[in-house]
């Protein structure tokens, strides 16, 4: 995953491409990244990112405070579970000032023949220094029960939602959900 950083409006651009993802290894896949910028000032980026280091889809996360310059080392997010064997299959990131929400689903629940993914989330409440544990959020049935897709976040400074598509009542049409913390 590459970036540059424009400071006068897209005029003109940083010489070289900063690479976020240097701890994959060759030959591995980093794709899909999303990008957040904070209302701090200085401005934080944090960016997200699909990576199969782990021979799956994990999600990894890594912060600049520095516009981009440098990079805190690549975080995997979708932990308490077996690295690579439960692919993310959407996911989305929101950020303010301090706050990084990281939403996504995954199939830990379900089983190898039956894709019935969970929805969970982390959170930061230090500029993505530290993440709270895992949590799932589409509780409305047990774990494994109902396939949920199409997670979208946002954020603000003291609180975050996470909608998704939910196949609880219909496996062939889906309704919204969303869920979250101090709405």
């Amino acid at each position: 995953i590459y970036l540059n950083i424009s400071r006068d409006g897209g005029v003109t651009w940083k010489a070289t491409d900063l690479r976020v993802d240097g701890g994959s290894p060759a030959g591995t896949n980093a794709r899909s990244p999303k990008i957040a910028i904070s209302n701090s000032i200085p401005p934080r980026i944090y960016l997200a990112w699909e990576d199969d280091r782990n021979a799956g889809r994990d999600l990894f996360f890594s912060s600049s405070s520095d516009d981009g310059t440098t990079w805190t080392p690549a975080l995997q997010l979708n932990t308490n579970t077996v690295s690579g064997n439960f692919p993310v299959e959407s996911w989305d990131l929101g950020a303010t000032a301090d706050q990084v929400v990281a939403a996504w689903s995954d199939n830990r629940n379900g089983t190898v023949t039956s894709t019935r993914r969970d929805v969970f989330v982390r959170r930061s409440l230090d500029a993505g220094a530290t993440f709270a544990d895992v949590e799932r959020l589409d509780v409305g049935t047990s774990p494994g029960v109902a396939d949920s897709t199409n997670v979208d976040a946002a954020t603000n400074a003291t609180s975050f939602v996470v909608a998704n598509l939910d196949f609880r009542n219909e496996p062939t049409r889906g309704d919204v959900y969303a869920g979250g913390r101090g709405m």
